[in-house]
């Protein structure tokens, strides 16, 4: 019994043991065959031709024409292989195409030597070039035909159509004046500008950035001249939270933050969407970024607008958007800079002691002085070079080779413009000083366009135009004295410009002239409200007030203004600077007279506010939160005035004229 028990527990042991030999056994065939699947096997596919890639995919010829055909053997991967075998070429049709060994296509019939391809007896037709290797294959369709001489695209203009939306577009190949273009095969087709509109191998073309460019069919070696193409261009811009349709904001402090949205309209009025600039009136208060997204920098009041240019509405005309009206909390400390122009001290002076500080040395006596639009750099001009202050340390830098008056500092800081007595510079700051100069006569004021792309200069009974490098001299009906763009960028406005008393008004889409308002005296000095809802002129006995209306939509945009003018009461006068509070509540003009002349700009209510000796008022500014104005005047001392309450109370002695002073923007 015991070994009759035994005999079948060795028997089922030996049965494991066989049944564990024989997995052990198939798990060594499976490994091997992955092995063989895998690395090793994806090793060798790497040279393992798949097929031929053929340059060019297609060929039309004149008769007589010779090109070359070529093929790469390539993997799976679309890979060229290394070392790869040779590559046979041959015709489908000797009668229409022969080819060498070597892939030397002949319209016609080859020499023995491969050198003269002879057209005699050889008639337009279609054949194929055949690419072998082995047993792989590939073809170039072949087209010959009559001389062509001239490639049409057409429509000739397409105006226009929809981002998003398609066109179909054509093209003839003609020989002689005679349509050849069954013969010809097909046409490539290529757009100038793949942002504006992309096109397929079958000419339909897909609108896509607002802008007009090129549509180029070709066949052989023979291009149409280019079909214009318009992606319908954006007509109107309307911008406001993107929560809401508000145009207002008010963030709290320093690094809050609001979301705005644009709703473009374009030609047709279609809702669409096109890459912006968004563009701040004063950084030093609130940024605004490429998404529309506003952050408060420093207290004070802003305005952000869009535009569509550059980049948008490409080669087209630009397009400008409202104003979006912000403010930011808070009360600005900053420093403020005397300077003169008999004196070579600039002293600055700081807003909390209200104390002048030790003077700091300019290479040369200054003629005027502008900070840019952060309070990063001052710019002094003088007859010896542009003079540079760096307000973070003030140091005072200068370029003898710019000399004369600075008139603008762009709003994104990169640009100044500097007028000498016959020429005027734009010139490249930040990075490196470079400048662009035209040969202009007595330039006197000057303005960029709020996205800085632009610039207007006036010189007498001239306007200049700058953008992309370059002026364009526009012709006047009188002398303007000064320039200022509205503050969304619509319109460029003129204190002067036509034959009598006015200001007028530039389209700054098309540079056309918008509208001229009749003035009872001769306008000196303009500026607009920061959103855009007044143009202020200042003239000999008072102030003119122009409230514009404007639909924005199309180039030129219409405009109409209306006029209220308001007298001072203090009899004649020559204005020396206009400038507003941030808020744009009031306007302030300094002059000759012992007092500053003073505006509410809501009631139209004129006011003074006497400075203390009856000295008389030069320049000056306001600080970002307007709550305080100082301004350099006759008696040799920089006054501090009240804004709230309109008074002057506190002068601060320097030793010299302080007829040019800025306040430090930040």
């Amino acid at each position: 019994m015991r070994r009759s028990a035994v005999i079948p527990r060795l028997q089922a042991s030996g049965s494991r043991r066989q049944a564990r030999s024989i997995a052990a056994a198939i798990l060594l065939v499976l490994m091997i065959a992955l092995a063989g699947c895998g690395g090793g096997g994806s090793s060798s596919t790497v040279n393992t031709p798949s097929s031929i890639a053929v340059s060019p995919a297609v060929l039309s010829l004149n008769l007589g024409d010779v090109v070359s055909a070529s093929g790469t053997l390539v993997n799976s991967s679309g890979t060229a292989i290394a070392n790869p075998p040779t590559i046979t070429f041959s015709s489908s049709n000797t009668s229409v195409v022969t080819v060498s060994s070597s892939g030397a296509v002949c319209a016609g019939k080859w020499d023995t030597n491969f050198i003269v391809c002879d057209t005699t007896g050889f008639q337009p037709g279609t054949a194929n070039i055949t690419l072998t290797s082995g047993s792989i294959t590939a073809t170039i369709p072949v087209y010959t035909h009559l001389h062509v001489d001239r490639v049409t695209a057409s429509p000739a203009v397409v105006d226009c159509v929809s981002s998003g939306q398609t066109q179909q577009m054509s093209a003839k190949a003609l020989s002689n004046g005679v349509d050849i273009t069954s013969s010809v095969g097909p046409f490539s087709w290529s757009t100038l500008s793949v942002d504006v509109g992309t096109i397929d191998a079958n000419g339909l073309v897909t609108a896509k950035t607002p802008g007009e460019t090129g549509i180029v069919a070709t066949v052989g070696n023979v291009k149409s001249a280019a079909a214009t193409w318009i992606t319908c261009p954006v007509q109107s811009i309307n911008v406001h939270l993107a929560s809401g349709p508000d145009t207002t904001f008010s963030l709290g402090a320093a690094g809050n933050t609001v979301s705005l949205a644009a709703d473009l309209l374009d030609k047709h009025g279609n809702s669409i969407s096109a890459p912006l600039n968004w563009s701040s009136s004063q950084a030093s208060v609130a940024n605004v970024n490429s998404a529309a997204l506003v952050t408060a920098a420093g207290p004070g009041t802003v305005g952000i607008t869009a535009s569509c240019a550059g980049s948008c509405n490409v080669n087209l005309a630009s397009v400008y958007s409202n104003v979006v009206k912000g403010t930011v909390a808070g009360t600005s400390a900053t420093t403020i800079y005397a300077a003169g122009t008999s004196s070579t001290s600039l002293v600055p002076i700081d807003s909390i002691t209200n104390a002048a500080g030790t003077a700091i040395a300019l290479p040369s006596t200054p003629n005027s002085f502008l900070f840019d639009a952060i309070g990063t750099t001052g710019y002094l001009g003088s007859s010896g070079g542009l003079m540079e202050l760096d307000a973070s340390t003030n140091t005072v830098t200068q370029n003898v080779g710019l000399a004369g008056s600075v008139l603008a500092v762009s709003p994104d800081g990169n640009r100044v413009i500097v007028a000498g007595s016959n020429i005027v510079y734009v010139v490249g700051v930040g990075t490196g000083i470079t400048s662009e100069a035209s040969a202009i006569v007595g330039a006197t004021a000057a303005d960029f366009t709020p996205d800085s792309r632009g610039a207007y200069v006036v010189a007498g009974n001239a306007l200049y135009f700058w953008s992309s490098g370059s002026f364009r001299i526009l012709g006047l009906g009188g002398v303007a004295n000064d320039v200022k763009l509205l503050a969304n960028g619509a319109f460029a406005y003129l204190a002067g410009g036509a034959a009598g008393p006015a200001v007028t008004a530039r389209a700054v889409c098309d540079n056309s002239l918008a509208d001229t308002v009749t003035t009872a005296g001769t306008p000196s000095l303009v500026r607009s409200q920061v959103d855009a809802s007044q143009v202020l002129a200042v003239d000999s006995s008072g102030m003119d007030v122009v409230t514009p209306a404007t639909t924005r939509v199309g180039c030129p945009p219409t405009l109409s203004d209306t006029l209220t003018r308001v007298d001072f009461g203090v009899g004649a006068f020559t204005a020396r600077q206009l400038f507003l509070l941030p808020d744009g509540s009031k306007a302030f003009v300094t002059s000759g007279l012992g007092q500053l002349l003073g505006l509410n700009t809501s009631t139209l209510t004129p006011f003074t506010i006497p400075l203390v000796g009856g000295a008389s008022p030069f320049t000056g500014g306001t600080t970002l939160d307007g709550k305080t104005i100082y301004l350099g005047a006759s008696d040799n001392k920089v006054h501090r005035i009240d804004a709230a309450a309109g008074a002057d109370v506190q002068q601060i002695g320097v030793s010299f004229t302080p007829d040019l002073v800025a306040v430090r923007r930040k």
